[in-house]
């Protein structure tokens, strides 16, 4: 039973870690403008702060995806973890209202509790999955892929409406849209029945 809960806890790790390094690595701003208002850096030490951590946090993912180092991939995010803390409590004791820009988070919410722990289950995670180092037996042809797969479909439900909102007006029924009087709104065309082709 450990080997299993080993390897589910390595997994949602690596997903975590790869969901969060890879958004980082496509966009450093959020993280990179919150470490600028936490600690007063300019913006391209920031930037390269972003891009640094988005690099650990890929190594990890893929050391405890692909089994290859597992006690390795798990000190380095016990590292992520207490960074995201650290940054987490002096961005709450400074105030800052910045985005966090942790784990892939573009919704620009501000630092805050939810940071602290999302850092701190990051890092209880790596203490437990190393206290039960050893354990896991899924292999690397297997893990790997699977966290692959369940990043991009996580990505994919938390960013759906985006992904889905160019293809709404050829799949979509348009809804009219009116004013608060009940009328159609400005260069909206008024539905009237099934449209004949």
């Amino acid at each position: 039973m450990w080997a299993y809960a080993h390897d589910a806890g390595r997994l949602a790790v690596a997903v975590t870690l790869l969901v969060a390094g890879a958004s980082k690595l496509i966009s450093p701003r959020p993280l990179a403008t919150g470490l600028g208002q936490v600690f007063g850096w300019a913006r391209p030490v920031g930037t390269v702060a972003a891009m640094t951590v988005a690099a650990v946090e890929l190594v990890a993912a893929f050391l405890l995806a692909g089994a290859w180092a597992v006690t390795a991939g798990l000190a380095l995010t016990g590292l992520v973890g207490a960074g995201i803390v650290g940054f987490a409590t002096a961005a709450m004791r400074r105030g800052a209202t910045a985005p966090c820009g942790c784990f892939g988070e573009s919704s620009g919410r501000p630092i805050g509790v939810h940071s602290l722990l999302a850092g701190a289950g990051l890092l209880a995670g790596a203490i437990g999955l190393l206290v039960l180092t050893g354990t896991g037996t899924a292999a690397a042809e297997l893990m790997l892929p699977l966290t692959a797969v369940i990043a991009m479909v996580a990505v994919m439900v938390r960013d759906r409406a985006r992904l889905v909102a160019p293809f709404r007006r050829h799949f979509g029924e348009p809804a009219n849209r009116t004013t608060e009087l009940g009328e159609p709104a400005a260069g909206e065309p008024v539905l009237t029945g099934p449209e004949v082709s």
